[in-house]
């Protein structure tokens, strides 16, 4: 168990109808799950500096949707990113290659400060993962997309 971590490519008309009708329930054109490996992924891009934006935004966004019909604050909530959020995020990652991410591992600080400690095993799935997730945010980009972000 525990909390993985799931984005949604979507276009700006999907952010409309979940909006309009406060239900939770879109068309993605690409999903990315990442699994417990979403705050290890924070850490590697923005080198250990969890809570520095726009990093600490990747699987929280600011932006928040209230499905509550009196919308109370405490939702549920669908969380995105629009497109500008999206080209922050990709222009701070977009040039970190496979060899930086792999120079600023560091396994011992690290699983200090993530919830999910990472093996010495799952290095190469973390380093997919994050090359995966930096190709998902330009491909957003280049498209106008917008981003959908799931933890639980």
């Amino acid at each position: 168990m525990g909390q993985v971590a799931t984005l949604f490519l979507v276009d700006e008309y999907e952010i409309d109808s979940i909006e309009e009708s406060r239900i939770e329930e879109f068309d993605s054109t690409e999903v990315l799950y990442v699994g417990k490996n979403w705050e290890s992924i924070t850490y590697l891009l923005s080198n250990g500096k969890l809570w520095k934006e726009p990093f600490e935004q990747i699987f929280m966004p600011k932006k928040a949707i209230n499905l509550s019909p009196d919308k109370n604050d405490f939702g549920p909530f669908v969380r995105y990113h629009d497109e500008l959020d999206v080209a922050v995020i990709s222009s701070a990652i977009e040039m970190l290659t496979e060899q930086d991410l792999r120079a600023r591992i560091s396994l011992e600080e690290m699983n200090k400060k993530v919830i999910y400690p990472i093996s010495d095993e799952g290095v190469d799935d973390l380093i997919n993962d994050s090359i995966k997730l930096i190709d998902f945010f330009k491909r957003a980009r280049d498209n106008s997309g917008q981003i959908i972000a799931s933890i639980g």
